[in-house]
């Protein structure tokens, strides 16, 4: 196999993320994920993400978990696609529907309050977010290669 300069920058980035992917493993095991399945979203094209229930706060307010997994289900997603986001980036996400039309009653007897989040949105802005942050911890490497100048 030929060197290429990018090698060790590949064999570092993807070591990472396999440490990242044991971990979550490990947090699963120890339900310390809040896992979710919203069984509207191919009707609605939204993932709803309680945060009120039953006279108290719930769900992205309350959880302890530091990751939430939403799984996609439906046509076009099958649940073979599951969004890992960290709990306080979701929260991030949500909190600007607040008091929108977004936010909205849900759940059983509607007895809920949640943020209708779009789900391309949630993918989206996911990866945006992710690439800007590998993009900010590994700025000198990539300038240096001549990756994602700007």
């Amino acid at each position: 196999m030929e060197y290429s300069a990018e090698f060790d920058l590949d064999l570092e980035y993807g070591q990472e993320g396999e440490g990242l992917v044991k971990w979550l493993i490990h947090e699963l095991a120890a339900n310390r994920i809040e896992v979710k399945r919203d069984r509207k979203l191919q009707e609605t094209g939204n993932v709803y993400i309680e945060y009120f229930c039953r006279g108290k706060p719930s769900g992205i307010d309350v959880t302890k978990s530091r990751w939430w997994a939403e799984v996609l289900p439906g046509e076009g997603y099958g649940d073979e696609v599951v969004v890992l986001i960290k709990s306080d980036r979701l929260r991030r996400l949500c909190y600007p529907y607040k008091n929108t039309k977004r936010d909205t009653a849900g759940g059983d007897e509607d007895l809920s309050r949640g943020i209708l989040l779009p789900c391309e949105e949630l993918v989206r802005k996911v990866n945006m977010q992710k690439l800007q942050e590998i993009k900010d911890k590994h700025r000198d490497k990539f300038e240096e290669r001549g990756i994602f100048n700007e």
